[in-house]
Order: C-alpha cells, then structure tokens, then sequence
C-alpha cells in the first residue's frame, strides 16, 4: 500500500464518488473535509482537490498558507473556465484548475502524474 493521500473539498457527489473508486482502486487514501480550516498538516504527498464553484474569496485566501507545504498539490475545478478566471484561481494559489468534465474524464492519470511526481 502507498502512502499518497486524497483530499478533498467539494459539495459534488458524482465526482466524490469517481474520486472514492480512484482511491480504491489505486490504494490512496481519501479524506474528505467540510470546510477549508479542516485541512490537516500534509505529510505524506497529497492531492486537495477543491471545488471552486462553491468556494469563497476567503476560502481561496486561506489556501496560500495551505500551499506553503511542499507535499501537497492543490487541484481546483469548476464548471466553466476562462482565461480571466483561471488567473484568479491560480492567483488564489490553485497550482492545477480544470474544467469539471475535464477533470472527471482525466482525473486517474492526473493524480498518478502528481504522485509519481512526488
């Protein structure tokens, strides 16, 4: 078993449940948290997958101290994307923003890329 670990902030079933059939089938650990203060201290290599549709100013600031971690690589997705709003999220400290169908349909190799990476 490895010790790479899922975690993840979102309101969205369809894709908690693509991310749990990842997790098992690739033997991650899965965390789900309600809200962005319930992030844990990152120890192992880990991927926080966000869903920036629902997430607020706030929240997004207060990924930059998240981000300082160099174990942890902050993924965020949302339903529409532009070029604007993908500077913002970036800007927010976001290091990877998709379109959520993208991610969805790419999100096992993603997250293999980010952990082989680590």
């Amino acid at each position: 078993m490895n010790n790479n670990c899922i975690r993840a902030w979102m309101d969205d079933l369809q894709m908690s449940a693509h991310l749990a059939k990842i997790a098992t089938a690739h033997s991650y650990d899965l965390q789900c948290c309600d809200s962005i203060s319930k992030i844990s201290e990152v120890l192992e290599p880990s991927a926080l997958i966000i869903d920036l549709s629902s997430a607020s100013k706030e929240d997004l600031q207060s990924i930059v101290s998240i981000k300082k971690n160099d174990n942890l690589t902050i993924m965020g997705y949302c339903q529409e994307l532009n070029g604007p709003l993908l500077n913002y999220f970036k800007e927010m400290g976001c290091e990877i923003v998709y379109k959520r169908y993208e991610l969805m349909k790419n999100l096992g190799g993603i997250l293999k890329k980010i952990f082989d990476a680590s």
